[in-house]
């Protein structure tokens, strides 16, 4: 396995790996290239900052981060996290947060958002190691909502 950063990779790759990751989530969650590229911008992902392990050409888990400010101090905000089916159980994150906190750290990034569905509590653990804590829930709707017409 080789840890590296996710710059120079194209979004088809990291598409087809956040795909397989998150087939069997907890919610449906499957994203376009188009919408991929949407959630790079809006999040302010940095792929020299997001950071995957490759078996040989494949990309088999990855982190996404958002580099940003948030109340004066430098954030990291991970804005997706997975691994792909056949190869979790590794403890693959763990190598991946070993690999790019101390980077993030020593560019003044000691401040981390993540966001966790309430009851994933294999996340929810791997996110303990490192040292993260719940600060805080969220409720969560779904529905539809219809559009009002002037």
């Amino acid at each position: 396995m080789i840890i590296r950063t996710l710059l120079n990779i194209d979004t088809k790759t990291i598409m087809n790996a956040f795909n397989s990751a998150f087939s069997d989530y907890v919610i449906k969650l499957q994203l376009t290239e188009e919408s991929l590229l949407n959630k790079i911008t809006c999040e302010n992902i940095t792929l020299d900052s997001s950071v995957g392990a490759y078996e040989g050409d494949i990309l088999i888990a990855f982190v996404l981060n958002g580099l940003r400010e948030v109340n004066g101090k430098k954030t990291v905000y991970n804005a997706g996290t997975g691994v792909i089916p056949e190869h979790r159980g590794k403890r693959i994150i763990e190598s991946l947060y070993h690999y790019f906190l101390p980077v993030l750290e020593d560019q003044g990034y000691t401040h981390h958002q993540l966001e966790v569905i309430q009851g994933n509590e294999k996340a929810i653990r791997i996110y303990k190691k490192p040292g993260f804590e719940i600060s805080r829930t969220f409720s969560c709707f779904r529905g539809k909502v219809d559009r009002l017409n002037k």
